[in-house]
């Protein structure tokens, strides 16, 4: 299980760089989708969580 900071890239095209607990997304990370959508921001135990900046592939973006 991976644990730090690593790279995961999924056969979808999603890609996520950030940190990792037992193997889930935990702490600061970013998430892109191959539509261009991503995600900035943090997440516990592999679900965003917390502040964070998501921004469609339109280019609308959400603070929060």
């Amino acid at each position: 299980m991976m644990t730090g900071y690593g790279v995961y890239q999924h056969e979808t095209g999603t890609v996520y760089k950030g940190l990792w607990l037992y193997g889930l997304q935990h702490g600061t990370g970013h998430e892109t989708w191959s539509d261009g959508s991503d995600y900035v921001g943090n997440y516990h135990f592999g679900v965003k969580h917390g502040e964070g900046v998501y921004t469609w592939s339109d280019k609308t973006t959400y603070f929060g």
